[in-house]
């Protein structure tokens, strides 16, 4: 998203575009784009300085770290803001800035939803949809194990 600087009036400048996923472009990962990045912004003009305030928008397709599920995340963020001198500078960029706060927005761990209760780890079952046939010890059998006699 490109704003003209000499196109901002003294009370500002109130833009609303979509930007296409594409300039996310984060590589190889799991997180996919869907939707458009709806952005809505106001532009100021301010001692040779733009001020842009507003807010972006948009769905990532996302695995749950929990289950391995792909689900639908809304990233929505309604205080995006972005400053920089104005200089000689005709034209400014806004598709980094946009970029950055898109990938900014993505959760560190993923979960379709709060109650996600993963997967066995013994089977790998998806225990959201049942319980497994896996017999469950009630000692544990990790590393830590031999602690269990201690007590």
């Amino acid at each position: 998203m490109k704003i003209y600087v000499d196109r901002i009036p003294e009370e500002g400048l109130l833009l609303e575009a979509e930007e296409p996923p594409r300039i996310i472009d984060i590589g190889e990962t799991q997180e996919k784009f869907k939707d458009n990045i709806y952005v809505r912004i106001r532009a100021f003009k301010v001692s040779g300085n733009l001020i842009v305030t507003g807010s972006l928008s948009t769905h990532v397709q996302l695995a749950c770290s929990r289950c391995l599920d792909q689900f639908l995340y809304l990233i929505d963020n309604k205080q995006f803001s972005y400053d920089c001198e104005i200089l000689d500078r005709d034209i400014i960029d806004l598709t980094e800035p946009i970029r950055e706060d898109m990938i900014v927005g993505l959760p560190i761990r993923p979960l379709c939803r709060e109650d996600c209760k993963g997967l066995c780890g013994q089977c790998g079952q998806n225990l959201n949809l049942g319980e497994c046939g896996c017999k469950k010890d009630s000692r544990s059998s990790g590393p830590f194990s031999v602690l269990d006699d201690l007590l």
